[in-house]
């Protein structure tokens, strides 16, 4: 968009937006990208099936894509009554990844009545050493504001079954910067299945959490949320 037009979806279905074969470049938001506009509402819709497929990343070079069902860039979004289901993310050492993203000036948004189930988020082959840097973009929902002091808020959702293997990432709530208040909220059976070597704890300590991880520029306050176990929430 241009800066001055507001972007509706609403009763929408973005299915089966993958990619299979390998690729450098493959762009963020392989359901739906929204950069550069006034704002967005996304309302009783369904992403499923986006991204790249599961079976695909660990043996071929798949790297270049953020939010691989939802990327926003810049506006303010409201998303209402929204399911993500079955999405599948790659990330690329630290950088990249993510099944939802906000990226950027998103201070304002709203996640309502959404719910985030059986996503996935795989490594691609390139992954590997230490990582050099303590932020990570990985995660179902990945928040990455442009300042510490943007807010975002989640109210009545639910992050359920969710894995990731990507280092310094949360298999449900990411928040890289910016804060996040989540209410009434569920986070259940997410899993992070990164095992960290001897070498990275000792350098950078616990990487990433199953339910919520919240980074050095993030923080997070919760009200009525329930989480998988009292540990699932990790700050670095």
């Amino acid at each position: 968009g241009g800066g001055v037009a507001k972007l509706a979806v609403t009763n929408c279905v973005f299915s089966g937006n993958m990619r299979h074969g390998a690729s450098t470049s493959i762009g963020s938001g392989a359901g739906l990208h929204i950069s550069n506009c006034a704002g967005a509402d996304v309302v009783d819709s369904l992403f499923v099936t986006n991204g790249v497929a599961f079976y695909a990343p660990r043996a071929l070079e798949i790297r270049g894509m953020s939010g691989a069902a939802l990327y926003v860039a810049n506006p303010k979004l409201h998303c209402r009554g929204t399911r993500f289901a079955a999405n599948c993310a790659v990330t690329y050492n630290y950088w990249e990844g993510g099944v939802v993203m906000l990226n950027g000036n998103c201070g304002g948004s709203v996640f309502e009545n959404c719910s985030f189930a059986g996503n996935a988020e795989t490594l691609d082959s390139w992954s590997s050493g230490v990582v050099d840097n303590s932020r990570g973009y990985g995660g179902t929902l990945s928040i990455y504001l442009s300042s510490a002091s943007q807010a975002v808020a989640l109210t009545n959702c639910t992050f359920a079954y969710n894995i990731t293997a990507a280092r310094c990432a949360a298999s449900g709530l990411n928040v890289a910067r910016g804060s996040v208040k989540a209410v009434d909220c569920i986070f259940w059976g997410n899993t992070n299945g990164y095992h960290e070597t001897e070498e990275e704890v000792a350098a950078l300590g616990k990487l990433g959490a199953d339910d919520i991880l919240v980074q050095t520029e993030g923080s997070v306050a919760l009200e009525n949320v329930l989480l998988s176990s009292a540990g699932e929430l990790c700050t670095r």
